[in-house]
């Protein structure tokens, strides 16, 4: 897709590598193409790296934010264990609670979540931490972003740097890229839509 324009450019039946990078080789004014917006999947990196050298790589947020909330998970999903069936079903269904960005609760929604936190320390933690990574995304710039990335991975308590390995161990591999998104600001949304 044309990510910029909105356009749909082309539909392949498959998303091998080969597939991507026969279409992407025969693309006209491929050197043109300012900045490639992707998930993490290293065959499209290598795809853009030799047929789009000149393109900015910019992964989508969505992609890194989704590590995020699993991290989250990973602490609900071991107290959930634990609890008496009709609380398991209700931490269940609160769980989407725990993943909606505080600023988006309303009243009566905080104080469900904060039912659980409040059982559960742990989980109170790891819904800041996630919430502290949610807000890299909203700093001004890439140094902003990226100091503050680094800020919220130092501040990490052990327990919540095993919750949170894959999201640390995917910025580790993709910082660059990842970090790209303050330079152009653009998303995979209406690609993935």
């Amino acid at each position: 897709t044309n990510i910029d324009q909105r356009a749909l450019i082309d539909l392949l039946p498959n998303r091998s590598q080969e597939t991507m990078a026969r279409r992407i080789h025969r693309m006209p004014q491929r050197d043109r193409v300012q900045v490639v917006a992707m998930d993490m999947w290293l065959p499209y990196r290598r795809i853009a790296a030799n047929l789009l050298p000149q393109a900015a790589v910019v992964v989508d947020k969505w992609h890194v934010t989704k590590y995020a909330d699993a991290g989250m998970e990973t602490i609900r999903k071991r107290h959930k264990e634990a609890l008496p069936p009709n609380m398991r079903r209700q931490l269940v269904k609160d769980r989407f609670l725990l993943l909606k960005r505080g600023h988006n609760l309303k009243p009566e929604q905080r104080m469900i979540m904060q039912t659980w936190t409040h059982r559960f320390p742990d989980l109170a933690a790891a819904y800041e931490a996630k919430e502290a990574f949610y807000a890299v995304y909203d700093c001004p710039n890439r140094r902003t972003a990226e100091a503050a990335f680094d800020a919220w991975e130092a501040g990490l308590t052990q327990p919540m740097r095993a919750a949170f390995k894959d999201l640390m161990t995917a910025t580790r591999n993709w910082r660059e890229p990842i970090f790209n998104y303050f330079d152009h600001r653009v998303t995979n949304a209406y690609t993935e839509a």
